[in-house]
C-alpha cells in the first residue's frame, strides 16, 4: 500500500523500497510550466511479470529534492499490469517421455507462446532447440 510502510529510523529513500525490475523508479515526471491533467510516465521496460501499485507523490512546492521519500508517495494512483510469464519457474520433464507443463504469469492470452531453447542461451537471441515438438514455439496450453 502506498505510503503505508513504517518508516525506520530516519526517512527511506523512495528507490530503496521500489518495485524491482524497472530501470527508473521512482519515475521522474518532466516538468510542466502550468497545471496540467495528464501526466505522461515511463518506466522504460520492465523486467518483471506482475501486477504493481503506483505510488502518486504530489510536489506542490516545485523545489528539486521533494519525492525522495517513500512516506511522500502516499497517494494510490493505480495499478500497473506488466503482462508476461513469471520468471524462475522450472518443469521437470524425463527424456523419452512426454512432458507437458503449465506457464504462470500476469494477463497470459491463449495466442502467447513458449520456445524451448539451451539453457546456456539467452531469450529473444536463440533459435529453438526442439525439433521434435509439434509447434516450437508452442501455443499455450499445447503438450510438448
Amino acid at each position: 500500500v502506498c505510503g503505508a510502510l513504517p518508516p525506520p529510523v530516519g526517512a527511506q529513500s523512495a528507490a530503496s523500497r521500489a518495485a524491482a525490475g524497472f530501470e527508473e523508479n521512482p519515475a521522474s515526471i518532466p516538468s510542466q510550466a502550468s497545471p496540467v491533467q495528464e501526466l505522461a510516465v515511463s518506466v522504460r521496460v520492465p523486467s518483471e511479470a506482475g501486477v504493481y501499485a503506483l505510488c502518486y507523490c504530489s510536489d506542490l512546492s516545485g523545489a528539486t529534492g521533494s519525492c525522495t521519500s517513500d512516506r511522500d508517495f502516499y497517494q494510490t494512483a493505480g495499478k500497473l499490469a506488466v503482462r508476461g510469464a513469471t520468471s524462475g519457474q522450472e518443469f521437470p520433464c524425463t527424456s523419452f517421455l512426454p512432458c507437458s507443463f503449465t506457464v504462470t504469469g500476469t494477463r497470459l492470452s491463449a495466442w502467447d507462446r513458449v520456445m524451448v531453447i539451451p539453457w546456456t542461451s539467452q531469450c529473444g537471441f536463440a533459435a529453438g532447440a526442439l525439433d521434435r515438438v509439434e509447434v516450437n514455439p508452442a501455443l499455450a496450453g499445447r503438450v510438448l
